[in-house]
């Protein structure tokens, strides 16, 4: 028997020819929804039909596959998340062929429920080692073996003393190490058996980046409070082995502390006179706020560069659309004080990265929208189910920043991380990256082709968001969706998710920063500037705080972003086009689609998961269907700073 090369061939070898035309899978662990695998159906012309509301599967199977089936035009597979398919539709059953796939099988000596929490990346190098593995199928065996072998935390079994303790966090946070929530708690376990370690809250120092951060900030401040006063206490650190700050004198702690305060994750600490402080120490100390912008705009392109060099996967695009935003975030506050040979530098390295998304996004963006919405979600349509899925309160608020990049989102977290705890992911938007297609999806809770009569109007969200957590058994009387935030002073008595006390499910639309886009003369440093002012009158920070107050979970998201494009001259149709935007044009024949791409610079887009009748043709990245030369601020395409936005869970500061 050949022995296989990776876990994905156990799962492929049921895809390979000859095929039944009609495949039933029971899939429970999501295996046939891993990226690389929808790839390799794809590519082998399988289809996927999802099962789980019989009324839509009918109307699909009937309507785009039954014919298909009968003529042996189509090899189908019904994809079902259950353990049994008895409960499928009787003439599925008696033609279609059952295939079973499990993890237990994939790695059958090891517990389970650890497994299951693997991303399908670590389960790539669990295959490589699995072989090594002697334990049994216990969690502390399975926890153990994976701390050791490709967890980088292999240490945990020495940690005695709070130095211990904080160098092993450094390494796991900085280098963004996430461990399941088995390993979470079986390393939290094994810690709490040390009575040296007693005094600190383990559990959320250990599974909260984002807590140990604010720990950490805390500890600096009072260290340097303490050595400004006492410049000896600073020769003492490292030698007393009882002083609370000892970890700041680690090798390895000083060795990232540069760039945890370049990157925002520590907050330099003002009105501190830093000649008093050893040179070690005045990282964390702000002195001059335009040079430590342009040392933090180099690092962010080396820091961009050096993401662009590294396999390109849906996951890394997310890391770059970060980092990106806090990098554009920096280049735009230092505007003219840049000199002209680094500014085409630096738009050399933005082309360099919009050319590369969007070759990416016509070869891939069909494959990640079947991703499933676990462990994160993926696409902005998957928001509300993962919100039902991972609520920590009976009560969730959803606040839609309308229009915000991960650009805006890199100046709008400087304030909101003052007062909160941040969880930053990213999702992508649907294509086109308009409000009525990809913030209908988010209350929709389901991709486009779902509301095709309400494709071009966002008058049915409120209806489509209540339906969908009806559909969770919750009374519409306890839904509330409101739109139109952001405008003006903050009113708490103008916040029906707040003044209507039975209130269990809050959607909000803040559109104040897709009205600065579209009203803009002044690019993207004018919203910049707008932004600044409107945070200054404090209307989110406050609408959050109130939420929280309400014993809400709350979450930030984004419908779409924004990019900032110069005209190649008005498309001249008429009304052929049934959207004209700026960025992008709808049309109901795709002939008349193709016609206007041969006339005109642009890309035909694939048409994915759009109702029938909808043929989009995009303008290419940095250009819009505008008077040419003209500027403009707009959304619609596929650049990275349209598709990838932030979804956020803000915490307050003490409550993680």
């Amino acid at each position: 028997m050949t022995s296989l090369i990776n876990w994905r061939d156990e799962i492929l070898k049921h895809f390979v020819e000859p095929i039944p035309s009609l495949l039933i899978v029971s899939d429970p662990d999501h295996l046939l929804l891993e990226k690389k695998i929808l790839d390799q159906l794809l590519e082998r012309k399988l289809e996927i039909l999802e099962y789980k509301d019989p009324i839509r599967f009918r109307y699909l199977f009937e309507s785009t596959f039954r014919d298909r089936l009968n003529n042996g035009s189509v090899t189908l597979i019904v994809h079902v998340e259950d353990e049994s398919v008895q409960h499928l539709p009787y003439d599925l059953l008696q033609i279609g062929e059952i295939v079973e796939l499990r993890l237990s099988n994939l790695f059958p000596k090891m517990s389970l429920s650890v497994i299951k929490q693997l991303t399908f990346e670590q389960l790539d190098a669990l295959f490589t080692v699995y072989g090594q593995y002697q334990g049994s199928i216990s969690v502390t065996d399975t926890c153990d073996f994976l701390l050791r072998k490709f967890f980088k935390g292999s240490g945990y079994q020495e940690i005695e003393t709070k130095e211990d303790l904080m160098e092993f966090l450094f390494k796991k946070h900085y280098e963004e190490i996430i461990y399941p929530n088995s390993i979470v708690n079986f390393v939290v376990e094994q810690l709490q058996k040390k009575a040296s370690l007693a005094p600190f809250p383990l559990k959320e120092l250990v599974s909260s980046a984002s807590y140990f951060y604010f720990y950490v900030q805390k500890e600096w401040k009072q260290l340097v409070q303490s050595t400004s006063a006492n410049p000896q206490l600073a020769r003492e650190i490292g030698i007393n082995s009882g002083d609370p700050y000892t970890y700041f004198h680690l090798p390895s702690v000083k060795a990232v502390l540069d760039n945890l305060f370049m990157e925002g994750k520590l907050f330099k600490l003002t009105g501190v006179p830093s000649p008093s402080l050893p040179k070690w120490m005045r990282v964390g100390i702000q002195t001059d706020i335009g040079f430590e912008q342009k040392e933090q705009l180099t690092h962010f392109t080396k820091k961009l560069e050096a993401h662009l060099q590294e396999e390109i996967t849906y996951k890394n695009w997310i890391k770059i659309a970060q980092t990106y935003g806090e990098w554009k975030h920096v280049f735009l506050s230092l505007g003219s004080s840049l000199d002209d040979e680094l500014v085409t530098q630096l738009k050399q390295l933005e082309i360099q990265v919009d050319h590369r998304f969007q070759q990416w996004m016509c070869s891939d963006f069909h494959s990640i929208v079947r991703l499933p919405f676990l462990p994160n979600p993926v696409m902005v349509h998957h928001i509300p189910h993962y919100l039902q899925m991972k609520k920590k309160k009976e009560k969730i608020a959803l606040i839609v920043l309308d229009g915000m990049s991960f650009v805006q989102w890199g100046q709008i977290k400087q304030v909101l991380s003052q007062t909160f705890h941040l969880e930053e992911r990213g999702v992508f938007a649907w294509v086109p990256t308009i409000t009525s297609v990809s913030r209908q999806a988010i209350f929709a809770g389901e991709p486009p082709f779902y509301f095709p009569d309400s494709i071009h109007t966002t008058h049915k969200e409120e209806q489509k968001w209540k339906s969908f957590w009806e559909n969770q058994q919750i009374s519409r009387m306890h839904i509330t969706y409101e739109k139109g935030l952001g405008q003006g002073r903050y009113d708490r008595n103008r916040i029906r998710a707040l003044e209507k006390p039975n209130t269990r499910i809050a959607g909000l639309v803040v559109d104040t920063i897709d009205q600065f886009s579209h009203g803009t003369i002044q690019g993207l440093q004018g919203i910049q500037e707008e932004i600044s002012l409107w945070l200054r009158n404090r209307y989110l920070v406050q609408l959050i705080a109130d939420l929280l107050a309400a014993d809400f979970d709350v979450y930030i998201a984004s419908d779409h972003g924004n990019k900032e494009s110069v005209g190649i001259g008005k498309v001249l149709e008429g009304v052929l086009a049934e959207t004209r935007g700026e960025r992008v044009r709808i049309y109901q024949e795709e002939s008349l689609r193709n016609r206007a791409a041969e006339n005109y610079p642009s890309i035909r887009w694939n048409d994915v998961a759009l109702p029938k009748n909808r043929h989009v043709l995009l303008a290419k990245s940095g250009q819009a269907f505008i008077i040419k030369d003209q500027v403009v601020v707009s959304h619609g395409g596929i650049s990275l700073e349209e598709v990838v936005v932030p979804f956020v869970r803000v915490a307050p500061k003490a409550d993680i």
